[in-house]
């Protein structure tokens, strides 16, 4: 071959080798400040260093590049701050606060990193998340949650300007305690009127029916009762008709597979006697009378000896004998405030499991599901319902809610006598209601 010809070919080989050197890589290479945090007065530098790698990871032959930069200040008046809830709750609730910093010509400023973002809070338990560095946009998100219940005004510093917008929440609840969809503790009002019975002025009533003879119920102060609640609904039996209720409707039927949850503070008063013969009433149900029932509270007034009672609760009468009456295997006291809890899980569509609580006024749980017998005390409801199910008479009927008096046979009582005290109602599908709290329910 010609010296002409392998001149040539040393050429192209050359052009070939050039063609395949590698590029630099937008993914290796690299652009680092000197500091992340610096002084924003549009005149302090900040040194950048750009460094380039090919895309093997090779280092790129040539000096490294130096660019320096100036921290433009961020604008108190064209800087936003917003959130993106009016309302949060202490248990569970978060919210994002959306930072925006711009310049004093409105432009957005990337690249402020989180150090340099300061929140601030009108209040006190608050936690703020971590702010994450200005986008393209100049934004930051950072989240804010409270365990104090309390409107809260939020405000943020970044590089020691404050941003004149603030932001706005109400923090509501009480930290441990779960959403009541419904309570009822007579706080409205003390006496006989239609919105002291009904817990709230007209319209607004927690108590939407008056059953019966309503002239019995009457709302006072529980002064020396035990209650957790300001006051109480006194009911009285008296022989010219004694039956008197108070009905919710419109409560949310839970779904399958949800559980929902009840509470009163119940208060059997008088001593048993020979003139008191009625032995049975049921006044805290879900159905409106003792045949509709799913499930509800039995009171056996002068059963167990001289100022005791006995406590029961049943379910739909179509679950048979025995095992739709579970009875405590034990007398309660007269004159003593316990609070009782029940919670009914969903199944499916036409059945649920039952489970029951009672505690003393001090929040002591003294008897549970294993406490209760069914009429012939051969099991207890725990055991039962660890492989049984209960059947619904109208799972519909999970919407209401009745207090007051059931079942009273007025003719027993002579001529009249305080039948029970009962406050501190409440529904909720989150957890046990557990004590009263004034805020939650």
């Amino acid at each position: 071959m010609s010296p002409a010809v392998l001149a040539a070919v040393a050429r192209r080989r050359r052009r070939s080798l050039l063609l395949v050197r590698a590029l630099p890589s937008y993914a290796l290479s690299s652009l680092t400040a000197a500091s992340a945090t610096g002084t924003a007065d549009g005149v302090t530098g900040n040194v950048l260093t750009l460094t380039l790698y090919d895309t093997n990871g090779v280092l790129m032959p040539g000096r490294a590049v130096t660019i320096t930069t100036e921290l433009t200040a961020v604008s108190a008046g064209q800087s936003t701050l917003v959130d993106d809830a009016a309302e949060i709750a202490t248990t569970t609730g978060t919210l994002n606060l959306i930072l925006v910093c711009k310049d004093a010509n409105g432009v957005g400023l990337p690249n402020i990193q989180s150090a340099r973002i300061v929140y601030a809070s009108t209040g006190t338990g608050n936690t703020f998340g971590t702010p994450s560095v200005t986008d393209k946009n100049g934004q930051s998100l950072c989240t804010f949650s409270s365990t104090v219940a309390e409107a809260k005004t939020i405000s943020v510093t970044v590089d020691g300007v404050l941003v004149t917008q603030t932001a706005s929440v109400t923090v509501t609840g009480t930290p441990g305690l779960p959403t009541m969809d419904w309570f009822s503790d007579f706080s409205h009002a003390t006496g006989d009127g239609a919105d002291a019975r009904g817990d709230g002025a007209s319209g607004s009533r927690k108590w939407d029916t008056f059953i019966g003879n309503v002239n019995v119920t009457v709302v006072v102060a529980s002064t020396g009762l035990d209650f957790p609640t300001t006051n109480t609904m006194k009911v009285t039996a008296i022989d010219t008709g004694g039956d008197a209720g108070l009905r919710k409707v419109g409560l949310t039927v839970p779904g399958i597979g949800e559980t929902q949850y009840r509470r009163v503070y119940f208060r059997v008063a008088g001593t048993a006697s020979a003139a008191v013969l009625d032995t049975e009433t049921h006044p805290i149900q879900d159905g409106s009378s003792a045949g509709q029932i799913n499930h509800g509270w039995w009171i056996y007034h002068s059963t167990g000896g001289a100022g005791k009672w006995t406590l029961q609760h049943n379910v739909a009468a179509l679950n048979g004998f025995p095992n739709y009456q579970w009875r405590l295997d034990t007398v309660l006291d007269h004159d003593t405030t316990y609070r009782l809890e029940s919670a009914v899980t969903r199944i499916d569509a036409t059945t649920f499991t039952l489970a029951l609580r009672v505690y003393n006024t001090a929040g002591t749980l003294l008897y549970d599901s294993s406490s209760f017998r069914n009429a012939t005390s051969s099991t207890d409801l725990a055991t039962y319902m660890a492989s049984n199910t209960f059947t619904f008479f109208n799972v519909a009927n999970l919407g209401g809610q009745n207090g007051g008096s059931n079942g009273v046979d007025f003719t027993d009582w002579h001529p009249s006598m305080i039948y029970s005290y009962q406050s501190g109602f409440a529904v909720s599908r989150d957890d046990w209601c557990g004590a009263y709290d004034a805020v939650n329910g």
